[in-house]
């Protein structure tokens, strides 16, 4: 990483009060009901179909969407990968779809800042290193080895909220193994005994998950900030209701 780009990432960490990594940085953002005024930021989750993830800015604030049918660790990464956007491209609108955000593999600039970014501010790479070195100590890359390295990715994963598939792919990458991915899929599958998603398929699988859910809170800091117009004359009761119809019951109002 270049200094511009590690100023950045602890800018973010700073913000945001990350000591070491985040876990759920959803929640972590979230867990703080002024959370929106403080941060100028407003993250949605909604089901955006195709795209992972957006960008956008309105005014002071800055506005994440996030799809929330997909698994947690796809969430996270997103997330991540649209703040990578806000602290290294502030003001640009992006849309981000799996190219981008999971694979990195896009060959616009900006997009594989973010990526990095995301990467970063989610897995330090003091932390990886540190992983890393484990992994080679308990020599868990060898074959026989299967279940305990299967198990110890797994771990990495619930810590940092990360796909298998991107934690295993970038320690194999760092020993010059990545091209042996399906093998290493294959023999921790069979040396578990099931396939890896089903040690925690709330984790691993989207559909019917806790994690596949919508975000409110932005809707009701809107309804706040309506009700806050009309009592201040600003905007009709009338115009109010209208713009909250969408997202509210008007009954009781």
């Amino acid at each position: 990483m270049n200094n511009i780009f590690e100023e950045k990432v602890k800018m973010a960490r700073k913000v945001f009060c990350i000591q070491d990594f985040p876990g759920d940085l959803f929640t972590h953002i979230t867990k703080s009901e002024e959370y929106i005024d403080r941060f100028k930021l407003i993250i949605f989750k909604e089901d955006l179909h195709k795209l992972h993830g957006f960008i956008a800015y309105e005014g002071d604030y800055t506005y994440v969407g996030i799809n929330h049918k997909r698994p947690i660790y796809v969430q996270n990464l997103t997330l991540g990968h649209e703040l990578g956007h806000r602290f290294l491209h502030e003001g640009m609108f992006y849309s981000d779809d799996k190219k981008s955000v999971e694979i990195g593999a896009s060959k616009n600039t900006e997009e594989s800042e973010a990526f990095e970014f995301g990467r970063e501010l989610l897995y330090p790479k003091s932390l990886f290193h540190e992983d890393d070195e484990y992994i080679n100590k308990n020599s868990l890359l060898n074959p026989s080895q299967a279940k305990r390295l299967g198990l110890f990715i797994n771990e990495l994963c619930h810590k940092y909220y990360l796909s298998f598939e991107t934690v295993l792919r970038w320690h194999l990458y760092k020993n010059y193994k990545v091209n042996l991915y399906y093998q290493y899929i294959d023999s921790i599958n069979d040396a578990l005994g099931t396939k890896y998603t089903n040690l925690d398929t709330n984790f691993y699988i989207a559909k019917d998950s806790t994690y596949d859910k919508p975000s409110d809170a932005p809707y009701i800091h809107l309804h706040h900030l309506v009700k806050e117009a009309i009592e201040k004359n600003i905007i009709s009761k009338a115009t109010g209701e209208a713009i909250l119809f969408p997202y509210f019951n008007q009954e009781g109002e």
